[in-house]
């Protein structure tokens, strides 16, 4: 429905239609409503009328004749269920007919059908998830590091998007990395609403109908909005077999992680549990973190660990117990495999796909916000080779839509792509890249990158802003650059 009417002058009645297939006896079906920005002095009504559902209705076995609805049978009836009489005098099984909808202002006397206690039921086994706690390395794509096996998607627009092996003790659950992946606007005006950024993996050997328990420990923060609860979000989400683009999700999940902390004071990562049923075989799973609003000068970080996702009902994992388990990179053992490098609907360096990754491109379309020294760093080359083999005198005068030329990337790719090919689910190693080097202790350096302030390097390295600031001369903490090389006290 796209047409709003005045609050006292409504106009005539919409319809929606759509068609579905239940997968129990019993559905519960919502309708909401959805006020999508943060914007005050607002107010919505939403008038619903006539909701119906018609089709198929349950036949109980009993015998021919009619199917009333009865609080002793769940499914057999009650609101919302038509009823029929089976074709044939020989029992139930042959064809039925039409459905019989019920005439308008029937209203069938309501039941509650009687649903069984559900019994408990404990998960555990093998964590189906490879590299969930991120101590099994990173591999480097054109926005940062990703955790092997993970792979790395978002939807790209008028903002900074970045993804790092996080190494801050505050924003880790369990052993010396995580994952986090920031979205920011810093220095982008205008800059776009509705911007998302997050991590996927294909886990297979799964039992399609049984269930599973996912849990995700993280936590959310960031600058700006500081009486705005709900600028940020993170979420979840599955798509069956090889189906890979987050855009076909059907149900969209919240990651309930608690408050949004501020960028440099996060208290404690939190963590969700939740519970679904397998669609199939293979699943690939989503994690996202979701910026809202399109505000200028404001930065998102969603920080990952300890993901893990356990078989329920007994089996310890895929195929009974004692089979199955993490799949890791160049082994073959059955269990969870790993998902194409790219798992958005659109291929690397095209505009709105937000990935980019110089060992398979060549070029790069400038968009709203970029500035020749980010493009350079994100790239790995310097701005004077950026420059050179564009032909550009004044560093400043780049245009949205302007096609740069990388250097460099025509001499072959340094490391194969992260991630396996498309179509393959061998769960093979195909360049998930191997824990990226760290620097010997005493000698350590870091890259500033978009969004970055001294005081938050600063807090991430257990150092001080004058510690840091007097080890690298700088005397105005706010004047540090994207691509300047600190060196670590």
């Amino acid at each position: 429905w796209n047409t709003y009417h005045e609050r006292t002058k409504p106009g005539s009645m919409e319809q929606f239609s759509t068609t579905l297939r239940p997968n129990a006896e019993v559905i519960t079906v919502f309708v909401r409503v959805w006020k999508k920005w943060g914007v005050p002095y607002e107010e919505i009504d939403v008038n619903l009328d006539a909701i119906g559902l018609y089709g198929p209705p349950f036949v109980a076995p009993h015998g021919p004749g009619p199917v009333h609805p009865s609080a002793g049978n769940p499914g057999s009836g009650g609101p919302g269920y038509a009823t029929e009489q089976p074709r044939g005098s020989g029992g139930i099984g042959g064809p039925v007919s039409a459905p019989v909808a019920s005439p308008p202002g029937y209203a069938p006397a309501r039941h509650e059908p009687v649903r069984p206690e559900p019994a408990h039921v404990t998960c555990g086994g093998e964590n189906l998830v490879y590299n969930g706690n991120f101590e099994d390395g990173f591999g480097p794509i054109g926005q940062g590091e990703i955790g092997r096996g993970w792979s790395a998607f978002a939807n790209g627009g008028a903002v900074h998007v970045g993804f790092r092996a996080e190494e801050w003790t505050q924003v880790i659950s369990d052993g010396e990395y995580g994952q986090a992946i920031e979205i920011s606007s810093q220095s982008i005006y205008p800059t776009d609403a509705d911007r998302y950024a997050g991590i996927a993996q294909r886990i297979g050997g799964l039992r399609p109908g049984e269930d599973y328990e996912l849990t995700v420990h993280g936590l959310l923060r960031g600058t700006n909005g500081s009486h705005d609860d709900y600028r940020f979000d993170a979420q979840w989400g599955i798509t069956a077999g090889h189906q890979d683009d987050w855009r076909h999700v059907e149900e969209r999940e919240r990651l309930d992680l608690g408050v949004i902390y501020p960028l440099e004071q996060p208290v404690s990562m939190n963590s969700h549990t939740v519970r679904f049923t397998a669609p199939a075989a293979s699943v690939v799973l989503y994690i996202r973190g979701w910026k809202k609003w399109g505000v200028t000068n404001e930065q998102m970080i969603l920080n990952l660990d300890r993901i893990t996702l356990h078989a329920c009902g007994g089996h310890a994992g895929p195929g009974g117990p004692g089979v199955g388990g993490p799949v890791h990179p160049g082994g073959g053992q059955p269990g969870p495999a790993q998902p194409p490098a790219y798992p958005g609907p659109v291929a690397p360096n095209q505009p709105g796909s937000g990935h980019l990754d110089k060992d398979i491109v060549c070029s790069y379309t400038v968009r709203a916000g970029d500035t020749l020294s980010a493009i350079a760093v994100r790239f790995d080359v310097s701005m004077q080779q950026l420059s050179q083999a564009n032909g550009i005198q004044n560093a400043n005068h780049i245009y949205v839509g302007q096609v740069l030329t990388v250097p460099g990337c025509t001499q072959g790719p340094p490391q194969p792509p992260v991630g396996p090919r498309p179509g393959h689910d061998d769960g093979g190693d195909y360049g998930d890249g191997d824990k990226p080097e760290r620097p010997e202790t005493g000698v350590r350096s870091y890259t500033v990158r978009a969004g970055d302030s001294l005081s938050a390097i600063a807090v991430r390295f257990d150092v001080s802003q004058q510690q840091l600031a007097h080890a690298n001369g700088i005397s105005n903490p706010n004047h540090i650059y994207v691509g300047q090389v600190l060196r670590i006290p």
